[in-house]
């Protein structure tokens, strides 16, 4: 997930952060961490492994989803991180909108989107129970003054073994 300047600059208002971050299993040959993108998937983190906690519900069928999920983890930098997606919905064209709240040590606070963000399905790879798509966000903002942004097309989410199978 890249968080950065929002899309659309508000005055007095910043985005305390600007970094990618990577959250995956690590490869045991070349101990890089496999976080998905837009060309792959990555290596799935297992909830409880690793102080990780994941739920996910994806559901639907015939081109129609309804998803959401939260992810605590640790990135490859080692930094806690927490993502929650609510409201999720994917229609036929594989394109949806979501809510978006996430936290780091580096926001220092909970950021929330201030409208729905946008995520499009990755090779068609969505059914009951996962999911793997590309999001961004064009505002998170945290009151007062807080304001980023998710950026694409690198901020991935993949959902797997979800309620919804």
């Amino acid at each position: 997930m890249d968080i950065g300047q929002p899309v659309t600059h508000v005055s007095e208002k910043v985005c305390p952060v600007i970094h990618t971050y990577h959250v995956g299993a690590v490869d045991s040959k070349t101990k890089a961490t496999l976080s998905p993108d837009q060309n792959t998937p990555g290596q799935s983190v297992i909830s409880g492994e690793n102080g990780s906690k994941i739920s996910c519900s994806v559901k639907g069928s015939g081109g129609n989803f309804k998803f959401s999920g939260t992810l605590s983890a640790v990135t490859s930098e080692g930094d806690p991180i927490s993502i929650q997606i609510t409201n999720g919905v994917i229609g036929p064209d594989f394109m949806g909108t979501g809510d978006v709240s996430v936290y780091t040590p580096q926001l220092s606070a909970q950021f929330t989107s201030t409208m729905s963000c946008t995520f499009a399905v990755q090779n068609m790879q969505v059914k009951g129970g996962s999911l793997w798509a590309i999001f961004q966000c064009a505002q998170i903002e945290t009151p007062p003054s807080g304001l980023c942004g998710i950026l694409g097309p690198s901020s991935a989410i993949v959902f797997e073994n979800c309620s919804g199978s």
